[in-house]
């Protein structure tokens, strides 16, 4: 048992096909005091799933194999079947999605979702959804403010030396302040770890969008930018994620003109953050 999970109340299923997003969905969670554990799909969370085993369950809505609304209509299924047996109530499940129309979260809903977020999500996003469906202790109920100390060292040396390239940078720190928790010490480096993961998985889905453009792939397309934008935007790399976005559309509604155009831009915008995120990555000790 790590330290995050000394203590902890509360059971969390945490289910995205994105290694990145799980990880920091994971690492929040467990400084919220909560134990985790993570699926990689609809079909892998229904398997996980067990009455009186989690007290809420994380759902990405779109994965391949199982995604999340016929994940959530099975585990209702589950639940409804031991409810007749006696076994215990519904467990509150909640919609993670880069969408935010009220169509999108309606249709979460009738799934038979509880709640919903929007992802990128921030560690107040999660404390919300906490304090909403469970009862919290009172150390975790604390404002950001007072629960989180203002982060200071390495990313701050790094971002004045980073901050001297011409032109705005790939990155949005911001982003990243708001979502990773401080860390305790003896924890390691969350951030260089979450990072290097990014720059590790984007890669093959940057070598799957490109297969996909290239062939007139317009689903593989889909998913693959789907799951790029969702985890660039969660590390700040903003601009390269709207790029992913238009290619997203694009693929959904199976209209691939200026697919390749878009492609050039993504393929400039991945190098510029990549060598930004790389110099970061090896300004920690």
């Amino acid at each position: 048992m790590n330290e995050g999970e000394k203590g902890s109340t509360f059971r969390i299923l945490m289910v995205d096909d994105d290694s990145s997003i799980r990880d920091v969905g994971r690492r929040i969670l467990e400084h919220c005091g909560c134990r985790v554990e993570i699926s990689g799909n609809g079909r892998e969370a229904a398997a996980a799933f067990a009455p009186q085993r989690f007290d809420m369950i994380f759902m990405d809505c779109h994965m391949p194999e199982m995604d999340g609304y016929e994940a959530t209509r099975v585990i209702r299924e589950m639940e409804n079947k031991h409810r007749g047996e006696g076994g215990a109530g519904r467990v509150p499940i909640v919609a993670l999605t880069g969408y935010a129309t009220e169509e999108d979260r309606n249709r979460c809903l009738q799934a038979g979702m509880d709640d919903y977020l929007s992802k990128p999500f921030r560690i107040a996003d999660i404390r919300s959804i906490l304090d909403r469906w469970l009862t919290r202790p009172e150390e975790v109920r604390k404002a950001p403010e007072e629960h989180d100390p203002p982060r200071t060292g390495v990313r701050k040396e790094a971002d004045r030396d980073l901050g001297r390239q011409e032109g705005s940078p790939p990155i949005d720190w911001s982003v990243l302040d708001k979502m990773i928790p401080p860390q305790p010490p003896g924890a390691g480096n969350l951030l260089k770890r979450v990072l290097l993961l990014y720059l590790e998985t984007s890669s093959g889905l940057m070598k799957s969008v490109c297969e996909a453009v290239n062939g007139s792939d317009a689903d593989a397309l889909h998913r693959a930018a789907h799951t790029l934008k969702s985890s660039s935007a969660y590390i700040g790399a903003l601009a390269f994620s709207g790029i992913c976005k238009e290619l997203e559309v694009m693929g959904h509604d199976k209209r691939l003109e200026g697919a390749k155009d878009r492609l050039a831009a993504l393929e400039q915008e991945y190098g510029r953050v990549r060598e930004f995120l790389e110099k970061h990555c090896a300004s920690f000790q």
